[in-house]
């Protein structure tokens, strides 16, 4: 086999290598970002952020933002989030 040959694959093995590395780090940051509330405490939390919500926040969070997504509000440190 040529030498470029060998460099190819010995960099190609290097790649998958590391991405698969990344992929399983991103997964288990993924676990301990997003831990399940219990209703209560979910239901809690909804309600201390829609006491903070002005109406018009309110009417906007109801009627959405482009196709399949609900608006931000970064004032209350809620994220766009898409919905399907």
């Amino acid at each position: 086999m040529n030498k470029s040959f060998i460099f190819f694959i010995s960099v190609s093995i290097a790649i998958f290598i590391l991405i698969s590395q990344l992929h399983a780090q991103l997964g288990t940051m993924k676990k301990e970002i997003f831990k399940p509330l219990s209703y209560d405490l979910a239901d809690k939390k909804a309600d201390s952020v829609l006491s903070l919500m002005t109406q018009d926040e309110m009417i906007s969070l109801v009627s959405g933002d482009r196709s399949f997504f609900i608006r931000p509000f970064m004032r209350l440190n809620l994220p766009e989030v898409y919905m399907s």
